[in-house]
């Protein structure tokens, strides 16, 4: 990912990197790993959004 779209995802404005996430990055990350452990029936149905 260019750096200029993956500016919102972490704070590189502030640490110079990208291993610091943002609340936004941090979502967004949140939601590819619910997403896989639903496609791998590891994530229960009951605590799914």
């Amino acid at each position: 990912m260019p750096a200029a779209e993956s500016e919102p995802i972490y704070l590189i404005r502030i640490y110079g990197d990208r291993t610091h996430t943002s609340e936004y990055g941090a979502g967004v990350y949140a939601g590819i790993v619910a997403d896989e452990l639903r496609r791998l029936d590891l994530l229960p149905t009951s605590i799914c959004r």
